[in-house]
C-alpha cells in the first residue's frame, strides 16, 4: 500500500483555498445557495462543510494518532454542523475563514516528523476501526478533490436543461454517468447511498 505523498499532498492542499477564492468569491447569492434539488447540498453548504472539516478533523485527529494518550479513538465527525454554523455568514466569510484556517494547518503539518514509523502510526475511527497517519492525510487531499468536483457539479446543474444536444457530450451534467455528491442519509456510518441515487460518486459525507 503506497503512503503519503507529503510533497504532492501538501502542494494540492496549499492550492484549494485559492482555487476556491478566485471561483467562488464573485458568485451571486442565488447561485451560491442553489442546489441540485430537495436534498442535495449547495456551494455555499460545500463550502461550509470544508470549513468545519478544517477546524475540528484532519488536524485533530492526527494529533491523537501522533500524541502519547491512551485513547486513540476520533470522535465522530458532525458532518451537517455547516447547517449552524453556517448561519448568518456569507459565502465570502467562509471562504476567508477558509483559506486562514487551511494556512495554520498546514503550517502545523509542516512541522510534524513524517517519518515512515509515524506515517504508520494508528487511531481508531468510528466507523472504519483502525486508520494510519498516511490513511488520514491521503484522505484529507482527496476530500478536497472530490467537493471541487462537486461544487462543478452543483454550477453546471442550471444549465443542464439548456444546452440542447451539446449535452451528450457534457458528462458533468449527465446524471448516469457523472453523479455528484448529495447530501447523505443522517442515519449513514459512512458514505453510503445519498436520497437521489445517482449521486453517489461525490458524496457530500466526511469519512
Amino acid at each position: 500500500m503506497k503512503s503519503f505523498d507529503r510533497a504532492a499532498g501538501i502542494a494540492l492542499l496549499r492550492t484549494t483555498p485559492g482555487v476556491l477564492t478566485a471561483w467562488l468569491a464573485d458568485l451571486a447569492n442565488d447561485q451560491a445557495h442553489a442546489s441540485e434539488g430537495e436534498g442535495t447540498w449547495s456551494v455555499f453548504d460545500i463550502v461550509g462543510h470544508l470549513l468545519h472539516g478544517e477546524r475540528t478533523d484532519w488536524i485533530a485527529r492526527a494529533e491523537i494518532i501522533l500524541g502519547d494518550g491512551p485513547d486513540r479513538r476520533f470522535a465522530p465527525f458532525d458532518r451537517f454542523a455547516q447547517e449552524t454554523t453556517s448561519v448568518g455568514r456569507s459565502l465570502q466569510d467562509l471562504l476567508q475563514d477558509f483559506a486562514a484556517a487551511r494556512a495554520a494547518n498546514l503550517e502545523t503539518l509542516a512541522a510534524w516528523d513524517l517519518s515512515p514509523t509515524n506515517l504508520a502510526r494508528t487511531g481508531e475511527h468510528p466507523a472504519f476501526g483502525e486508520v494510519t497517519l498516511a490513511q488520514l492525510l491521503s484522505t484529507w487531499v482527496a476530500h478536497d478533490q472530490n467537493h471541487l468536483a462537486q461544487i462543478a457539479r452543483v454550477l453546471a446543474h442550471p444549465w443542464k436543461d439548456r444546452v440542447g444536444p451539446w449535452q451528450a457530450y457534457l458528462p458533468i451534467v449527465q446524471d448516469e454517468t457523472y453523479s455528484a455528491g448529495s447530501k447523505p442519509a443522517r442515519r449513514a456510518p459512512q458514505c453510503v447511498a445519498a436520497p437521489n441515487a445517482a449521486n453517489r460518486l461525490f458524496s457530500s459525507a466526511m469519512p
